[in-house]
């Protein structure tokens, strides 16, 4: 009997929890995240102060994530004039964290930029949204995503009566989430309501054309390098594997022979000329 009480409250509290639900705990623990001060830094981080929410919102029973308490006592610890550059991705949360957290960015003096390094799922898509509706901007790196769907709970052990209340609380959450990502794209209310109803994975140019994000963030393009001298240290390589790199190794050596001997060449002209000049 205390299990199945106990069950249902746990029910009734994550009914307010988007994404990955589950009951909110303020534990105080380590902080899944972290501030960075920025002397220098590349374009796409401005130089301003660095937040980064690398993990879920909110904590569950099962797992940490970055609380609302920890993430607004560390916030107060930026000046509040200061323009800040919120770096974001993950799978989303519960959405009370995650209210609390976005508001605290929104009515900070000095603006917010947010920058989805990843995905931004579930309360993440609307927590992102904070960059633009805080008069700064939200960008995207150009292969992440944004994920749109309506609130869902957990039930256990809840009877028809407190399972279709739940579905009332549910509405309800859903109508406040809405203004977010209205704010940020100038959607009307039905229209983001199809979003979240159609379970929405949006990537960068999709979310650029519907206006939820003001700039793509194309990233360097990069090309896997391996030496071939250290492949005994990675124990068992697939020989195909082992081939490609060989045959990879062979032409930049060939290469550097050939740069090697045209700077031969040039020297061996540049030393004749000179003995000529001399002798002269």
């Amino acid at each position: 009997m205390l299990k199945n009480k106990f069950m249902v409250k746990r029910s009734l509290i994550s009914a307010v929890c988007l994404g990955i639900s589950g009951v909110s705990m303020d534990a105080g623990k380590n902080l899944p995240f972290e501030f960075v001060n920025l002397g220098t830094a590349p374009e796409m981080m401005g130089g301003n102060p660095r937040v980064n929410i690398y993990d879920r919102i909110g904590s569950t029973w099962w797992e940490e994530g970055v609380t609302a308490k920890a993430f607004v006592e560390q916030l107060s610890k930026i000046d509040n004039d200061a323009e800040i550059d919120c770096h974001i991705s993950t799978d989303g949360g519960c959405t009370k964290e995650g209210t609390v957290m976005y508001n605290e960015l929104i009515k900070r003096k000095g603006v917010t930029n947010t920058v989805i390094d990843g995905y931004a799922m579930s309360m993440g898509s609307a927590f992102a949204m904070a960059g633009k509706n805080s008069g700064g901007t939200t960008k995207m790196v150009n292969n992440g995503f944004l994920f749109l769907h309506k609130p869902i709970t957990d039930m256990y052990s809840a009877n028809a009566t407190e399972m279709r209340a739940r579905a009332d609380d549910l509405d309800k959450v859903e109508a406040a989430l809405l203004l977010p990502y209205t704010q940020a794209s100038g959607k009307s209310d039905d229209e983001v309501r199809a979003l979240l109803e159609g379970n929405t994975w949006m990537n960068a140019e999709e979310a650029l054309e519907m206006g939820f994000i003001d700039e793509i963030l194309n990233q360097e393009p990069v090309e896997a390098s391996f030496d071939i001298k250290n492949a005994a240290a990675y124990g068992d390589i697939p020989p195909a594997f082992l081939d490609l790199y060989a045959a990879k190794a062979d032409e930049d050596e060939g290469d550097d022979e050939s740069g090697d001997d045209d700077d031969n060449i040039d020297n061996a002209n540049e030393d004749e000329s000179g003995d000529d000049d001399d002798n002269i």
